[in-house]
């Protein structure tokens, strides 16, 4: 059994400067501070033989941004991101679920303005891809903003030759008069 953990921080303006060159042009006005937590854990299953299981998360705090006429900016945002998955080898499958959540701070889009504290976030995404199968089957999305409703999609990717999807969608609003 062999368990790894790697866990860092980053400082967003700092790790701006160190990849200044890299950045797009269209980019290069915009302002980006705050802090990046990250964290990653994995290795086999102590429990399931020749089963490798890994996570990992990714908290932001203190994240704010704008572009330079401040259209588009954000403020005080702390998204949350999670991502689990498993990967049998013997039967070729590889198994993930993740998970984003956005419930502090508030974002300006040109006329539109959203507190994440009054208007939270949540997606959660899963599926599985079977290596033998040549397909990716369990796909689920479903993104909640608990005020306006809920929408969900599901379907099946198969990457033979041809390729083929299925999906399906669908929503629950919460309007009112």
């Amino acid at each position: 059994d062999g368990l790894w953990a790697v866990l860092f921080w980053l400082n967003i303006l700092a790790v701006r400067g160190l990849l200044a060159s890299f950045i797009p042009q269209g980019l290069a006005g915009w302002e980006f501070d705050g802090v990046l937590d990250v964290g990653f854990e994995g290795g086999s299953s102590p429990s399931r033989k020749g089963v490798w299981e890994y996570s990992g998360e990714l908290t932001m705090s203190q994240i704010k941004f704008n572009d330079p006429s401040f259209t588009t900016a954000g403020d005080g945002l702390q998204p949350l991101a999670k991502i689990k998955v498993t990967y049998e080898p013997a039967k070729g499958m590889l198994v993930w679920a993740g998970s984003v959540e956005l419930s502090q701070g508030e974002s300006l889009w040109k006329d539109f303005y959203i507190s994440w504290s009054k208007q939270p976030l949540s997606a959660d995404i899963a599926g599985q891809f079977s290596r033998a199968a040549m397909s990716v089957d369990g796909l689920t999305v479903r993104v909640v903003l608990p005020t306006l409703g809920e929408l969900h999609a599901g379907g099946s990717v198969r990457l033979g030759r041809p390729p083929s999807f299925r999906f399906q969608a669908g929503a629950r609003l919460n309007l009112e008069p």
